[in-house]
């Protein structure tokens, strides 16, 4: 049996983002945009027009930017939000008081002091430079163990990247990655190997083949 698809709302008020977001989300079948708006305001019509599972929020928005969105989603009807924006180190605290439940940060902010100034309010979500899995296995196990030590665990760390991936990247640096990091939180029968490949077979273009 098919499975509904995850209903999307896109928000952003750049009128190239709200073409280009769709695209890219249709390639996925589990994935519906049912809709876009350019700012808050017809964000949160939207939402009681359209009900969409997912909402993609620009946060720095002319008229009711996206935090002051996210405020009213929250207070209106309370779901798992992660907040992430490239750059937004200056908004931590803000970010933080919104009601989210995890902060997202890039690479270029310091976890470590990330965390100072947020304290223990949220989660953190974060943040290997994307550079570094074009290294070796050893220097991503560094920079990797580095990152979650810092990170602390309270009220809890989701490893990611900083951003997107390289497409250079070398599979074999990303199923290190992944090892590593099970390995240090307590999940060393994790095979990442196996659930790496997996993923990238459920995304393969159809009519592709693969050896």
């Amino acid at each position: 049996m098919k499975k509904n698809p995850v209903r999307v709302l896109v928000v952003d008020d750049s009128a190239l983002m709200r073409k280009l977001i769709p695209q890219m989300l249709a390639t996925d079948d589990s994935i519906e945009v049912v809709g876009t708006a350019m700012d808050g305001t017809f964000c949160l019509k939207k939402i009681e027009e359209l009900k969409p599972n997912v909402v993609t929020l620009d946060l720095e928005m002319p008229g009711m930017n996206g935090i002051d969105a996210l405020k009213e989603i929250m207070r209106r009807q309370p779901v798992p939000v992660i907040v992430f924006t490239k750059g937004g180190g200056q908004w931590l605290e803000r970010i933080a008081d919104i009601g989210c439940d995890a902060v997202g940060i890039d690479w270029t902010t310091d976890i470590g002091a990330a965390r100072r100034r947020i304290g223990a309010r949220v989660a953190i979500q974060g943040n290997l430079d994307p550079i570094a899995l074009l290294s070796t296995p050893k220097v991503i196990e560094s920079q990797a163990r580095a990152i979650l030590a810092a990170a602390g665990n309270e009220p809890g760390h989701v490893f990611n990247l900083g951003h997107g991936i390289v497409p250079s990247t070398p599979v074999e640096n990303v199923e290190a990655l992944v090892e590593c990091v099970h390995q240090a939180t307590g999940r060393p029968d994790f095979d990442a190997r196996a659930t790496y490949r997996e993923m990238a077979e459920n995304r393969a273009p159809r009519g592709s083949s693969r050896s």
